[in-house]
């Protein structure tokens, strides 16, 4: 029997590869050499083979996606259609809230809210957007309550977690998802998944992915894990929650100031956590997820997250969620990071009129940290990478942008406020002309938000507007903004010719001078005076024979024309009375707004506060000197152990002690030194209103108090006045 042939020896030489194989059949050993071409290894190769995989790829792919949609929509089948119908077992729209910046406000006799999913079965980027909407504490109580006795919910918890191990990857990847948003949505639905072992799936589930080669689960199983395990961020969010609830007990209790700035170290400390977290990939959902259900305007949010947000938010961390927001592919990561900035830029902008920093116990300027810390690095960004933030959906960076000139008032402070860093910016604008930036509008064939913004707010129309409201401004502390300053006739002639200049120069591009907002800016319905100079010097233009100038006059006429929102009488916190330790006066309590004044007043003495429809329309601070062109007459002090009438007078740009106001007659007034002593003066209607009546501010006429108190201590920023305890505890001896 012949031996067994000798195994082959494989030699390698450049790339060639030669067999020889001996036989032990008396003959030379066989040798074999193969030379591989170039491309007969190479992965993706041209040719029909390729040709066919990508057709039957695409082919399978589009299969794949219409049974799916089928079987989700027409059978129920899957996870997204699981978690519509666990969603849609409560009513969300059954409690109406006060609170409008609530998914659930509902004005009186105003349509129910309709909320919920808008279809069946839902995307992960609609379940997010529902999860993640701005509910007020109490409301987002009762819904999470609601999901945790809903039997239909809990079941379709229970099924969720049992198919981790039965269904396929990208199935799997879709439940990781809705447990991560559900589970972050409340306590209890967090707790729910925990007693469901949810934990101990997804860790049986991530050690059999490493064993195999699809690694695709991994990050959002971590992703769950994060959210359900107590040892990541989850108690600084339990932490934050309890301090929450010990902030508005301390409202409804209304405990003092300084009680509530007890907790304010331990709400820093969280709230800081909380943003540096959104630095940290693993841990940024979480953390935006919840910071999002905070950044809303209510009464404990301005000591809960306001002061921890102040100091702890900053312009790299913006950036970087933009950038974020900007390249990410992950759904839930965009909506959830979306949700957070348009939060962020809504509460930033709404409390820009709170000046008062609790922690400090002074004044700042909330609109500058506005601007440099949420508008100048999206601008930033939007000069230096304009494909990549351009590639984020227009509505959803025009929501964001709008919220810069939608309170007129915020938009004026803004320019006077950071007038320096929006002059650097229009500096830095004239390298990156817009005919010349990539991804330009002009480029890319349609309207850029972001950049019209910028064009607009470093605009000299917008600076002439922000000069003309420093010259309104009594102070620069908070208790000047509520009551304008009369601007001397002939400092409103010389800027309104400044105005009219640069609407008609040439240079001047029509989005600029036909901007609503600017126009708005320019000429605000609350300054009469204003609006009649610039109707006079428009008129001409109006019937002039150039088109670019009667058209920018029409525009300018139109605006001319807005007399304001309508409003009701309310509080604007001047109040006369005597307090507890001290002589009678009158007394600005909104000057550490929107905080209270923490002054009692003496129950046997009588208390009136000042109230009026709208404040920038009915009152003014006017100079002595500007006396007689005024159209306003002055406030009379409703004192009755006087023998002249009384005026209430301040001093510009003085501060205020403890928020108390002088009181002078006329002829005291006329001998007074002081040549920046102004006189607060009105326009019908303006009373001090007393507990049983009400006296004409100007005439001192007597009329019956049957007024409403909750609607005169209700604001126009939709929060009770922090004088509505004041008058409570007066009406009621002090309790």
């Amino acid at each position: 029997m012949s031996p067994r042939p000798a195994a082959p020896r494989i030699v390698t030489r450049n790339r060639q590869y030669s067999f020889s194989l001996n036989l032990n059949d008396g003959y030379s050993p066989v040798s074999i050499v193969y030379a591989p071409s170039s491309t007969s290894t190479v992965s993706d190769a041209i040719g029909p083979g390729r040709t066919m995989d990508k057709f039957l790829t695409f082919i399978g792919e589009q299969l794949t996606y219409f049974i799916s949609r089928i079987s989700a929509r027409y059978l129920g089948l899957g996870p997204n259609a699981l978690v519509g119908r666990m969603l849609s077992s409560i009513d969300w729209s059954q409690r109406k809230c006060r609170y409008e910046f609530c998914p659930n406000y509902s004005p009186e006799g105003g349509h129910k809210p309709n909320i919920g999913l808008s279809r069946l079965p839902p995307s992960i980027a609609e379940v997010a957007e529902l999860l993640s909407l701005p509910f007020c504490h109490s409301c987002h109580e009762l819904h999470a309550l609601s999901l945790s006795k809903s039997a239909i919910f809990v079941a379709g918890c229970q099924k969720l977690v049992n198919k981790l191990r039965r269904s396929n990857s990208s199935a799997n990847i879709l439940i990781a998802y809705h447990v991560f948003i559900l589970a972050s949505f409340h306590a209890h639905t967090r707790e729910m998944f925990v007693g469901l072992n949810a934990m101990e799936a997804f860790n049986t589930l991530i050690q059999e992915l490493r064993l195999s080669s699809d690694c695709t689960m991994i990050s959002p199983s971590r992703l769950v894990l994060l959210a359900l395990s107590e040892d990541a961020i989850i108690p600084v969010i339990k932490r934050f929650n309890s301090l929450e609830a010990a902030f508005a007990d301390s409202y409804h209790w209304h405990l003092p100031e300084r009680e509530q700035t007890l907790l304010l170290p331990h709400s820093m400390d969280c709230v800081s956590t909380l943003i540096r977290s959104l630095l940290k990939p693993q841990l940024q959902i979480i953390a935006a997820a919840r910071i999002s259900r905070s950044v809303v305007l209510q009464e404990l949010t301005l000591a809960s997250i306001l002061p921890g947000l102040r100091a702890s938010l900053n312009a790299d961390i913006i950036d970087y969620l933009w950038r974020l927001l900007a390249s990410t592919i992950n759904p839930v990561v965009y909506s959830t990071i979306y949700s957070l900035m348009v939060g962020l830029y809504d509460f930033a902008t709404k409390v820009c009129l709170c000046q008062w920093d609790i922690t400090r116990q002074c004044h700042i300027a909330s609109c500058a940290w506005t601007w440099h810390t949420l508008w100048i690095p999206l601008f930033h960004l939007r000069l230096n990478f304009p494909s990549a933030i351009l590639s984020i959906p227009f509505k959803d960076v025009q929501e964001i942008c709008d919220n810069f000139f939608r309170f007129p008032i915020l938009a004026l402070l803004t320019s006077f406020q950071a007038r320096e860093g929006i002059r650097a910016l229009r500096r830095l604008m004239r390298d990156f002309q817009e005919s010349t930036l990539p991804g330009s509008p002009r480029a890319v064939g349609r309207v850029d938000p972001i950049f019209s913004l910028m064009t607009e707010a470093t605009s000299l129309l917008f600076e002439i507007a922000g000069i003309l409201q420093e010259e309104r401004l009594i102070t620069l502390e908070h208790g000047g903004y509520d009551i304008p300053r009369y601007v001397p006739l002939s400092r409103v002639k010389e800027l309104c010719k400044q105005i009219m200049l640069i609407i008609m120069h040439e240079h001047t591009s029509d989005s600029i001078v036909m901007s609503p907002p600017l126009l708005r800016a320019v000429a605000p319905y609350y300054d009469s005076t204003i609006k009649r100079e610039l109707q006079t010097l428009a008129m001409p233009y109006r019937t002039s024979s150039n088109w670019s100038h009667s058209r920018r006059a029409a525009a300018i006429m139109h605006q001319l024309s807005d007399k304001g929102p309508e409003q009701i009488l309310h509080c604007i916190g001047i109040a006369y009375g005597r307090p507890e330790f001290g002589r009678p006066g009158v007394f600005a309590d909104h000057y550490k707004g929107p905080w209270a004044a923490d002054r009692t007043y003496d129950p046997g003495h009588s208390l009136m506060f000042l109230i009026t429809q709208d404040s920038y329309l009915n009152l003014r601070w006017v100079s002595i000197a500007d006396m007689q062109e005024a159209e306003y007459e002055p406030i009379i002090v409703p004192s009755e152990g006087s023998e002249q009438s009384l005026r209430v007078v301040r001093s510009r740009n003085r501060l205020l002690d403890k928020g108390q106001l002088r009181v002078m007659t006329a002829d005291d007034m006329q001998q007074s030194r002081d040549g920046e002593l102004h006189v607060l003066c009105g326009q019908d209607p303006v009373f001090w209103m007393a507990r049983t009546k009400l006296v004409h501010a100007l005439n001192g006429q007597q009329l019956s108090n049957d007024l409403a108190t909750c609607e005169i201590f209700w604001n126009s920023s939709k929060l009770p006045c922090p004088c509505e305890l004041t008058w409570q505890k007066h009406c009621h001896g002090g309790v």
